[in-house]
């Protein structure tokens, strides 16, 4: 579904320019609430290449950019215009381009500060993210960098089928009657808008439909907080609603967590332990196919099927749950706890009932 959007951008106390946004992307803009019209016009990277008049009589702008975002040519330059190389804001004064997470300088193609996100899976293997200043991988006539922080998996345009399938999911999810769901869904935040949120697709292990890590990183001063989601590939319907809801549960529990880091300090409170987010991702996914009407297994429960579906009450959700987290053949073998989720009790192991979130030095977390 295509949507338009307004944006009122106020210059002085005088006045403000309106923008008009068509898909995502800025199309026009209106002078002090009602005077001039301009159109923008924009290449194949996003950039806005050239301007016209409202009437279509004028050339307002005609720029031609270098690979990494300076001006070769401007033709026109009869109006003043901000946003240039990939629809991104350029400074007047310090003539960097605000990518979001930190600034670009387009005369010598890197960026000013370091990748605030250092260490990722897709970097180790890249050679090409290892210098922590370059953008877009040195290939800025193919990529783009929304954010600052780092490029999606499906040539940076988050548009590939699986991301499309995993929008469409969440936004199902959003439509829930369950407010866990919900807040489950909202956790992911929205594409190619970054908040330490990663999601890609392949295989999770065990035998799951999906996987979800978290860790903290410390940079630019502070501590900021990870979180990678693994999607099976493949999945779809009702399995891939219930995959990214329960996922989602457990990004929202990190989240949670990493809200309350302060300086190295943190309420541990909030670190939930793996039982408890399981706890909690696995009514999730009980409300998500209740809702379709249908029972599906996610493992063995004794001598039966762990099956989650219509008419099941919290107790017997919960109930299930614990035996299906129990079993070793069901990929966790985690633990058993006290009604009140407090404590562990797994003879033997030493880290049982520690939280899942608690080492800030970006160590293990959630399955």
């Amino acid at each position: 579904m295509f949507q338009f959007h307004l944006h009122f951008w106020h210059l002085t106390g005088a006045g403000v320019e309106e923008y008009v946004f068509f898909n995502g992307k800025r199309v026009a803009r209106r002078d002090n609430g009602g005077g001039a019209v301009h159109y923008y016009f924009s290449d194949h990277l996003g950039s806005h290449a050239m301007v016209e008049s409202g009437d279509g009589s004028a050339c307002e702008q005609d720029i031609d950019f270098y690979p990494y975002g300076g001006v070769e040519h401007d033709y026109c330059a009869t109006v003043a215009q901000n946003y240039k190389f990939t629809s991104k804001e350029r400074d007047a004064e310090s003539g960097l381009d605000n990518m979001g997470a930190r600034y670009n300088a387009s005369n010598i193609g890197r960026f000013m500060t370091p990748d605030p996100v250092h260490i990722m899976k897709e970097k180790i293997v890249d050679p090409q993210q290892w210098n922590m200043y370059a953008y877009v991988r040195n290939n800025p006539l193919r990529f783009t960098d929304p954010t600052g922080m780092y490029m999606c998996l499906d040539n940076n345009r988050c548009k590939s089928r699986e991301y499309k399938d995993f929008e469409n999911a969440r936004q199902r999810d959003l439509r829930s009657k369950d407010p866990a769901v919900v807040a489950a869904a909202k956790a992911y935040g929205d594409p190619t808008k970054d908040n330490g949120v990663t999601v890609k697709f392949g295989d999770p292990g065990k035998g799951h439909d999906g996987s979800t890590s978290a860790s903290v990183v410390y940079a630019d001063g502070k501590f900021h907080g990870k979180v990678d989601v693994t999607i099976k590939s493949g999945l779809s319907g009702t399995a891939l609603d219930a995959t990214v809801g329960h996922e989602g549960s457990h990004v929202e529990d990190a989240q949670g967590y990493f809200s309350t880091i302060n300086g190295g300090q943190s309420d541990m409170s909030k670190d939930l332990t793996h039982f408890q987010t399981e706890m909690k991702a696995y009514r999730i996914t009980a409300s998500i196919w209740a809702a379709s009407g249908n029972t599906v297994s996610y493992g063995q429960c004794g001598g039966g099927q762990c099956n989650y579906g219509p008419g099941m009450t919290t107790e017997q959700i919960d109930a299930t749950t614990m035996i299906l987290l129990s079993n070793p053949a069901n990929g966790y073998n985690e633990f058993v706890e006290d009604g009140n989720y407090r404590r562990s009790f797994s003879p033997g192991d030493e880290g049982f009932g520690q939280g899942s979130f608690e080492n800030v030095l970006g160590l293990p977390m959630v399955r």
